[in-house]
């Protein structure tokens, strides 16, 4: 992959990181085809406590354009929540000087049509109107309810050289932890996926407050099993505990 003045863009990104001061590394090449940015994002959901956090949260990514269906889905199902309708109020603003990129204007509508096309399967324009951008990175950050931390790369960074979305859709509780999603962003030309240098070996993504929450049930299920015994004692038949379940909130 060639970057700007010969550079590959390997050479790039690790001058970029390097930079950054970040403790990561380049994960596989992420292909380059126009879908490079949910491409690297499904990387992402392959390392262990990503996908640990998913799995708890009973999110299977296979593929990008599952992902990029999934992203589009949410918005839309979301399209009333204050986040979603200050995004898209900040689209369509963007869109009034949109031309000035050599892009038609679209609507908010079309935008996501777009979204969820194969860019790789694109022709001339239609290739860079289904790239990923800030809006679709802030959106799929949402969905996965993960921070996306991005290392700019190349000599279009405008001064920015780390920057982190807000991917927290659900609030976090007391203790919490949720991991971080790693892209490196050549400007307008590819994203990358990243590695931390170290990884969490054991990814706590169950709150305290949950555990605490999940033994007063446990307790209260005991008790109750405990009474219902004792009545059923008094009826001359038995309490079967093996029936006894607890919901876990992760």
């Amino acid at each position: 992959m060639k970057g700007g003045a010969g550079e590959t863009y390997e050479a790039v990104l690790r001058e970029a990181i390097k930079k950054s001061g970040q403790l990561l590394k380049l994960d596989h090449p992420t292909r380059g085809d126009g879908n490079c940015c949910s491409r690297a994002m499904v990387q992402q959901c392959q390392r262990a406590p990503v996908r640990l956090y998913l799995q708890a949260k009973k999110v299977t990514i296979d593929n990008f354009m599952q992902l990029k269906h999934n992203v589009s889905s949410f918005i839309q199902e979301n399209s009333n929540t204050p986040k979603v309708r200050n995004m898209r109020m900040n689209f369509e603003l963007s869109q009034q000087t949109i031309h000035h990129e050599g892009m038609r204007k679209r609507t908010w509508r079309q935008y996501w049509v777009d979204m969820e096309m194969d860019a790789g399967e694109m022709r001339g324009i239609r290739w860079l109107e289904c790239w990923a951008d800030d809006t679709w990175l802030q959106a799929a950050s949402w969905y996965l309810d993960m921070p996306v931390v991005i290392i700019w790369a190349g000599d279009d960074t405008q001064g920015r050289m780390i920057s982190t979305t807000d991917g927290h859709w659900t609030p976090l509780v007391e203790g919490e932890q949720r991991p971080r999603l790693y892209l490196g962003y050549i400007v307008r030309a590819h994203y990358q996926s990243l590695l931390p240098l170290v990884e969490d070996r054991i990814p706590q993504f169950v709150a305290q407050p949950a555990i605490d929450k999940t033994l007063q049930n446990v307790l209260r299920a005991l008790e109750a099993a405990q009474a219902a015994e004792e009545t059923k004692r008094k009826q001359g038949t038995q309490v079967n505990y093996s029936k006894i379940t607890v919901h876990i909130e992760p």
